[in-house]
């Protein structure tokens, strides 16, 4: 057993509730839990708009089959960028928490996992598509 004290959750971006649904007493939604990182971090999608969710990871795919690897050393913390995701071969959004000389440490902002992703699998992301709310 680890103690929640042993648990280090990563640190999220300031902006992370930019489109989070606000909840209130007596609101029922069906959604599904993409995510459960601490029994205080969940990461839940409501069903209701999962077909966006699919659309935009489609939107992603095709948009990305493409895509240009951004230059190293040409990252910044904090922007939205478009990230392969290699375990299942499919893009997503996913803004930088930190660079390094190798790769950098992305929070899927659709998801809510936090991964390592290397430069050669991260794109640039339209504007447009970086500020939909999924």
């Amino acid at each position: 057993t680890v103690s929640p004290a042993a648990v280090q959750l990563p640190e999220l971006p300031a902006d992370i509730n930019r489109n989070a649904l606000q909840l209130t007493e007596g609101l029922q939604l069906d959604v599904t839990v993409a995510l459960v990182s601490a029994p205080s971090r969940v990461w839940c999608q409501a069903t209701d708009g999962s077909e966006a969710c699919t659309s935009l990871c489609d939107q992603l795919n095709t948009l990305c089959a493409e895509a240009v690897a951004v230059d190293s050393g040409c990252h910044t913390e904090g922007t939205v960028y478009a990230v392969y995701y290699g375990k299942d071969e499919s893009w997503y959004r996913a803004q930088a928490l930190a660079v390094n000389e190798e790769s950098c440490h992305m929070f899927f902002i659709d998801f809510g996992n936090v991964e390592d992703i290397t430069f050669d699998c991260i794109a640039a992301l339209p504007e447009e598509i970086v500020a939909l709310a999924v």
